[in-house]
């Protein structure tokens, strides 16, 4: 709850306390405030989609009461396929009008049922509630269809489409805490499907191609697995490798046994933080050169000094914007 939610709240409150009409119209007035906050809060400012934070809550909500028979419904994870090309040619401001155009496309080739949530970056994602895997599929083609046809835009935008069923990752589970993260990961292999594919495409299931060995790999460690699929994504976007992990240790295990083009994690991760981490790999002469940053809510004098002593080049404070990081770490890379 934000400051302005606490002191709307703390007005209604004692509002409600006074026994009087006017008292009562103005805990009306603090309580419809509130709603507006929240929804504002909940919101895209572009494109007036659910944003990616809203996103995290909402499949958390929605998957908490699933159970393994579950039909669940679909989640769709689309990318502006050109969005990319667009900023190049015309910049940022065209490429924001060809985002809310694809948005309004979006909503109109999806169900009335669905609900559309903005990302970042190029990236979309849709809930579709009690869908089969072929009805969500149908979904999925019609969406896709009715933004390569939308003349809302000065050329055409093309997406490509990840087709997750709830279903395929609640098999198995006995708990859905890791399910948001699980559903990311499959989307995020789907849509490198579609990229090999030629883009423009619709993909439900993973393909059986393996990665490359010489695109870079970055590798990505937090304990919120969403926020990190999403920015995964769009490093991918550069024509890396990404894997990630959820504490210290199994990133420096990853570290010693891999060839790492970046690292970027968290400040505070389980079992060793990023500091240690760090630590660790200037102490191997194999991983003392791998630029590493930092993305975390906690940075201050402190944790700067800490991490300028450790020669991480990169400390990012939470909230962080996916555009910046993969501009770092495009630039980063292409020195190596």
């Amino acid at each position: 709850m934000t400051v302005a939610e606490t002191l709307l709240a703390e007005l209604r409150r004692r509002a409600l306390a006074i026994d009087t009409p006017d008292a009562k119209a103005l805990a009306e007035l603090a309580e419809q405030l509130v709603g507006l906050l929240q929804e504002q809060i909940m919101r895209c400012p572009l494109t007036h989609c659910y944003n990616e934070y809203y996103f995290g809550d909402f499949l958390s909500s929605e998957l908490a009461g699933m159970g393994p028979d579950s039909e669940g419904g679909a989640i769709f994870l689309i990318a502006i396929d050109n969005l990319g090309s667009i900023n190049d040619r015309f910049g940022e401001m065209v490429g924001n009008e060809a985002l809310v155009a694809c948005s309004y496309a979006l909503q109109a080739g999806l169900p009335p049922e669905a609900t559309l949530f903005r990302l970042q970056a190029s990236t979309f994602a849709a809930y579709l509630p009690d869908r089969d895997p072929a009805s969500a599929l149908d979904c999925a083609e019609e969406a896709r269809r009715t933004v390569e046809e939308s003349r809302m835009f000065l050329e055409t935008l093309t997406v490509s489409i990840a087709v997750i069923g709830i279903h395929e990752v609640l098999k198995g589970k006995t708990t859905n805490t890791d399910l948001p993260g699980l559903i990311m990961k499959a989307g995020r292999q789907r849509l490198r499907e579609a990229r090999r594919a030629g883009m423009n495409k619709v993909v439900s299931r993973d393909g059986e191609g393996q990665d490359s060995d010489d695109r870079p790999l970055v590798l990505m460690a937090d304990t919120d697995p969403v926020t990190f699929e999403i920015l995964g994504l769009a490093i991918e976007g550069l024509g890396c490798r990404v894997e990630s992990c959820v504490d210290g240790e199994a990133l420096w295990a990853k570290i010693e046994g891999s060839k790492v083009g970046m690292v970027i994690s968290e400040l505070f991760l389980p079992r060793l933080d990023a500091f240690a981490v760090r630590s660790k790999m200037l102490g191997q002469s194999r991983s003392k050169d791998i630029p590493y940053m930092i993305l975390s809510r906690r940075k201050d004098d402190e944790t700067v000094q800490k991490g300028s002593e450790l020669k991480i080049e990169y400390y990012l404070k939470k909230p962080v914007f996916v555009n910046e990081v993969v501009g770092i770490v495009g630039m980063r890379l292409a020195r190596r």
